[in-house]
């Protein structure tokens, strides 16, 4: 009985191990299935082109006419109405190394100043010496009109026609996600070209007829290496820019003196201002200088666009005006000798306010 009580016991062991082995079976639990995974934001490339287009409103400094007749001694241009263009593309995806371009034009500015002066009005034109008989000239002056000569008649034609260029190495400085500046290496051409045309008349009682015309023309070319720096600062979608730009070289000047006197149908190959002796083309190199600032301010529109409004000033120094090329005091004996002929130099500025549109891809 007792071996059989030790069988059952072993036996009962064996089955209650079993048992618990069974409950105890291991569950595997498949594993939880990852999220998928959200698409990666790739950042859009850095623009590599940009073209701003602008309508520019402009004015320039006064053409100066070293005349006692014309008021101020000065003919101002006025406002007019020009264009530019500047455009560039960065060589990398980095926007590090780049190269950018502008052009810049105001149409022609012309202003004009007439007077008629009755005969007993006295017009007088200074002379270095007059050489001229009686009822012709008092003293050292021409007598335009006045009770011995009659009527007379003054007229001025100023004209100026500006252009520029300039094509630049771009090189970036620092550049955050806010702010950049970038320096500039390259070339600049420059071209102003002006005239000034005089005209008098004078119309006696006793039938004498004078008539003098003279045309006076300066062309200034400038070419030259410039340096500077160009900056841009955004806040959300305004932005603020400033570029300044320093040109450095050479100076051509050509210009011209052409004329013609007329006593009644007697006709002399040159002018009251355009004697023999300082008439006709010369020619001038130099050096010069050509500081340029721009200032502007905008807001961006579209991904690829936007518009903005700047402050322009240009300056060239050394330039020949045509009040630079000839005497307003003329001389009457000889062909002109002891007069002199494109005896000095000026400055030329321009100002514009301009308003345009930008894109960038």
């Amino acid at each position: 009985m007792n071996w059989t009580r030790c069988l059952s016991t072993l036996l009962l062991a064996f089955l209650g191990a079993s048992t618990l082995d069974a409950q105890e079976e291991i569950v595997v639990v498949p594993p939880l299935s990852a999220p998928p995974l959200a698409p990666a934001v790739v950042a859009s490339p850095l623009e590599r082109f940009w073209l701003l287009p602008a309508v520019e409103v402009g004015w320039s400094r006064s053409q100066r006419v070293p005349i006692s007749l014309v008021p101020g001694q000065s003919l101002d241009m006025g406002t007019r109405i020009g264009f530019s263009l500047t455009g560039g593309a960065w060589l990398d995806s980095e926007q590090i190394r780049g190269i950018d371009a502008s052009v810049f034009f105001l149409e022609e500015g012309r202003r004009e100043f007439s007077l008629f002066a009755p005969s007993d009005r006295v017009l007088l034109l200074p002379l270095k010496n007059s050489g001229l008989g009686r009822g012709r000239g008092r003293g050292n002056f021409f007598a335009l009109s006045g009770p011995e000569v009659g009527i007379g008649a003054f007229q001025a034609l100023a004209e100026t026609d500006y252009q520029t260029a300039d094509l630049n190495y771009r090189r970036s400085l620092l550049r955050t996600d806010e702010y950049r500046l970038d320096a500039l290496v390259g070339y600049r051409y420059a071209r102003l070209s002006e005239g000034l045309h005089l005209y008098n008349k004078r119309m006696g009682g006793d039938g004498l007829l004078v008539r003098t015309k003279d045309h006076i023309h300066a062309c200034n070319q400038f070419n030259g290496g410039q340096f500077g720096l160009t900056g841009e600062m955004q806040r959300g979608r305004w932005f603020f820019g400033g570029t300044g730009k320093l040109a450095l070289g050479n100076i051509c000047t050509t210009t011209l003196a052409e004329g013609a006197f007329r006593v009644n149908g007697a006709l002399d190959p040159y002018g009251f201002y355009t004697r023999p002796a300082v008439s006709g083309e010369r020619s001038h190199s130099g050096f010069a200088v050509m500081p340029t600032m721009n200032l502007n301010v905008g807001r961006q529109i579209t991904d690829h666009m936007r518009v903005s409004v700047s402050y322009n000033f240009q300056y060239l120094s050394q330039v020949m005006r045509p009040s630079d090329v000839f005497d307003p005091t003329p001389s009457f004996v000889g062909g002109g000798e002891g007069m002199t002929r494109d005896a000095t130099s000026s400055d030329f500025w321009v100002q514009s306010i301009n308003a345009g549109i930008e894109w960038r891809y």
